[in-house]
């Protein structure tokens, strides 16, 4: 990691802890009803379903832009042009 990335993540990470506070408390303030309660908690759990799927997805894409294998993709026959 280049020191201007470091720089970036290190003057942000204050940020990563602290918005999930604020959301609760908004989500708090306003979800108010047990329906509006459950389609909040729905709509956190996809986020955080496609977030871990932009995560494994970055982590299987080599620099050159192509994907790179897992082992969960062991006796798969998979081409990527």
């Amino acid at each position: 990691m280049n020191p201007r990335t470091y720089k970036w993540i290190r003057e942000h990470s204050h940020y990563d802890d602290e918005h999930p506070k604020f959301a609760l408390e908004i989500v708090k303030h306003y979800a108010i009803t047990p329906r509006m309660q459950r389609q909040v908690m729905y709509a956190a759990k996809r986020s955080l379903e496609l977030l871990n799927l932009a995560l494994v997805t970055s982590t299987q894409t080599s620099p050159s832009g192509s994907l790179a294998h897992s082992s969960k993709d062991v006796g798969r026959e998979t081409v990527f042009a």
